[in-house]
């Protein structure tokens, strides 16, 4: 992704690890793509933001 989805990514992540709240953020298996997210999770949401492969491993972990 470019420079503009880098910039919203970013202030989602912070926004949401503000709230307090679970974030899960399900990536595809894609080894680059799961290692930028898991950089930027840990970046910008490291209290309350997880990276996930599995959708059905994401949702107990945001409470659904």
């Amino acid at each position: 992704w470019g420079p503009v989805t880098q910039s919203a990514l970013e202030r989602s992540f912070e926004a949401w690890e503000a709230t307090g709240r679970p974030l899960a953020v399900v990536a595809s298996s894609d080894p680059l793509q799961l290692l930028h997210i898991r950089l930027l999770v840990k970046e910008r949401a490291p209290k309350q933001g997880r990276a996930f492969t599995d959708i059905e491993k994401a949702k107990p972990f945001a409470g659904g």
